[in-house]
């Protein structure tokens, strides 16, 4: 038992702290692309109408694969740490070791 409780003290330090990161920085980002793509084409879609042609647009396209790649990026770097974190444990290998390149 004594070793799982380091393990989760881990996850739950790398959790907080990437969860607080992605808050602070990295939502308000692309709350901010998000939200300046829909200023500029505010008025067509003021009333719902034309609001899947303004996001079929080319520029439309191009916000919406920006923002979902970035989501994916996040989500995908957030999983990938977990789970060295959880490997290291497992091998019984110091976190915070540098590896000489």
């Amino acid at each position: 038992m004594k070793k799982y409780g380091s393990l989760v003290k881990n996850i739950l330090q790398f959790t907080v702290i990437y969860k607080l990161i992605i808050l602070f920085a990295f939502s308000p980002l692309l709350r901010l692309v998000l939200k300046e793509y829909l200023k500029k084409v505010s008025v067509s879609i003021a009333f719902n109408q034309n609001m899947i042609e303004v996001f079929l647009s080319f520029q439309g396209i191009i916000i919406l694969l920006i923002l979902l790649l970035a989501m994916m990026f996040l989500i995908y770097y957030n999983l990938y740490v977990v789970i060295q974190i959880i490997t290291l444990e497992h091998q019984q290998k110091n976190i915070n070791s540098k590896k000489s390149f």
